[in-house]
C-alpha cells in the first residue's frame, strides 16, 4: 500500500485549488450583488446567488481533501481516500440542481417585466466571466495533475457560473440595446422576489387597509366599505400564510401602490411596449394579495383591464358580455350566479352559457375586455396586478350604458 505522505503534494495543490475557489468566489458574490441592486439588474443579483452556490462546492472540496489527506485508522484501516470521491459526486449533484433551477426559473421569469438595467453592469459581466474563466481552467488544470475528481467537478462547476454570467451579459445586453419594452430580457437569468414573505420583511411595520370578515356577508363586494380594516403588512401576511378561504384579502380598491410608501415596488415592473403605457397613466396598478381560496364573484368591468399573475396561481372563469340576459345580472356589474356551486334550478339560464375557463400562473397575462363577466379564485397564496392604462388614440373606451347592451 501506498505510504499516504506520497500525496501530500497533491492534496496540497488541490487544497490550494479549493481556497482559492472559495475566496474568488466569495468576492465576486459581494461585487454583482452589490452592482445587481444598485444598477436595478436582477440577472447580476441571480448570479450572486450562483456564486455562492460555488462557495458552497468549493467548501465541499476542501472538506474531502482535508479527510482523504488523514492516516488510515481503526475505523477506516484504508484510509479516507473515499472522501474525495463523496465530495466530488455532492458537488455534481449540486451541479445538476443549479442547472435544473436557473433553467425552470429562467423561463419563468422571462415574461415577468421589470425597469432596465444600467449599462455599466455590462461591464461588471465582462470582468466576472474573465475571472472565471481564468478560475475554471486553473482548477482544471490542477484537478488533472493530481488526478482527482473533485477539483475536476469543481471546475466544472466554475465553468457554469461563467455561463450563468455570459447568459446574464446577453440579457442585460438586449435590455440595454434595445431600450424600452425589452427589459424583460434581463430576467432571463433573474428570480422574482415578490414573495409575501418577502413583501413582509420590506413592509412588515406599514399599517395597511384589506378587506376582511367577507365569508360573514355574502355581498361583500357590494359592502366593501364595511370590510375595510386596517393591519400591519406582517400581520395580513402571516394570516395569508396560515389561514385558507376568502375572508381577509388585499383588492384593487385598498389601492395599497397609490401609497408613498410602496412607491419603489414600481420599480420592479414595466409596461409592455405597445400595450400599456405609463405615461397615460392615471392611477398606479392596482395589487391584490390573498391566501389559497379568495374568491371575487361573477361581474364585469365598465372599462377593459390587463391582469398580471405574479405568484402563485389563480382560476379564472369568463363569459361574454353578449350573455347579459341570461347571467342573472341583479345589481350593478355583479351577477347573482354562484358558478363554483352553480345551480340550475334557480338558474336554468345558465344551462347554455358557455363558460371559459383558465389558471393563470406566475408572468401570465389574460386581458379582460371590457364587459366581460368574469369570475376569479386564488389555487395558492396569490399576488397579482391589474392595468387600465392602454396604449391607445383618444380616451379609453368606458362601457356606461349597461342597459343599452341588453337591448340588443
Amino acid at each position: 500500500m501506498a505510504n499516504p505522505s506520497d500525496r501530500q503534494t497533491p492534496l496540497a495543490r488541490g487544497k490550494r485549488a479549493a481556497w482559492a475557489g472559495i475566496l474568488t468566489n466569495t468576492a465576486l458574490a459581494v461585487f454583482k450583488l452589490v452592482a445587481g441592486v444598485v444598477g436595478n439588474s436582477y440577472a447580476l443579483v441571480a448570479d450572486a446567488i450562483e456564486s455562492i452556490a460555488d462557495v458552497a462546492s468549493s467548501s465541499i472540496v476542501l472538506r474531502g481533501l482535508q479527510l482523504a489527506g488523514r492516516d488510515p485508522d481503526e475505523q477506516y484501516p484504508f484510509g479516507y481516500g473515499k472522501a474525495e470521491s463523496i465530495a466530488g459526486a455532492t458537488v455534481a449533484l449540486m451541479l445538476f440542481g443549479a442547472a435544473i433551477g436557473i433553467a425552470i426559473e429562467a423561463i419563468r421569469e422571462i415574461r415577468t417585466p421589470h425597469h432596465a438595467p444600467a449599462w455599466w453592469t455590462l461591464l461588471v459581466l465582462v470582468v466576472v466571466v474573465a475571472i472565471k474563466g481564468v478560475l475554471s481552467r486553473r482548477v482544471g488544470t490542477v484537478g488533472s495533475e493530481i488526478g482527482s475528481t473533485a477539483v475536476r467537478t469543481d471546475a466544472q462547476h466554475h465553468f457554469s457560473d461563467a455561463l450563468t454570467s455570459a447568459a446574464a451579459f446577453i440579457g442585460i445586453s438586449i435590455a440595454v440595446i434595445r431600450g424600452p419594452g425589452w427589459e424583460a430580457a434581463d430576467d432571463w437569468a433573474a428570480l422574482d422576489r415578490w414573495t409575501p414573505e418577502w413583501l413582509a420583511e420590506q413592509f412588515g411595520d406599514v399599517s395597511i387597509e384589506v378587506t376582511a370578515d367577507r365569508e360573514l356577508d355574502p355581498k361583500y363586494e357590494d359592502n366593501f366599505t364595511a370590510h375595510r380594516r386596517t393591519i400591519t403588512f406582517r400581520e395580513f401576511v402571516d394570516r395569508v400564510r396560515t389561514e385558507e378561504g376568502n375572508d381577509v384579502y388585499l383588492v384593487a380598491k385598498n389601492r395599497l401602490l397609490e401609497r408613498e410608501e410602496f412607491g419603489r415596488l414600481l420599480a420592479d415592473f414595466s409596461y409592455p411596449a405597445g400595450i400599456l403605457d405609463e405615461a397615460t397613466s392615471a392611477q398606479a396598478p392596482r395589487l391584490w394579495l390573498g391566501p389559497k381560496g379568495t374568491v371575487t364573484p361573477l361581474h364585469h368591468d365598465s372599462t377593459n383591464i390587463l391582469f398580471a399573475q405574479i405568484y402563485g396561481r389563480k382560476l379564472v372563469r369568463l363569459i361574454s358580455p353578449f350573455e347579459i340576459e341570461n347571467v342573472y345580472n341583479d345589481r350593478a356589474c355583479f351577477s347573482a350566479v354562484d358558478l363554483d356551486h352553480l345551480d340550475l334550478d334557480e338558474f336554468p339560464m345558465m344551462r347554455d352559457v358557455v363558460v371559459l375557463e383558465t389558471v393563470l400562473e406566475p408572468g401570465d397575462l389574460l386581458l379582460f375586455p371590457l364587459g366581460w363577466w368574469h369570475w376569479v379564485g386564488s389555487l395558492d397564496v396569490s399576488i397579482s396586478l391589474s392595468f387600465q392604462n392602454f396604449a391607445v388614440h383618444g380616451r379609453p373606451i368606458v362601457w356606461q350604458h349597461q342597459t343599452a347592451a341588453r337591448g340588443r
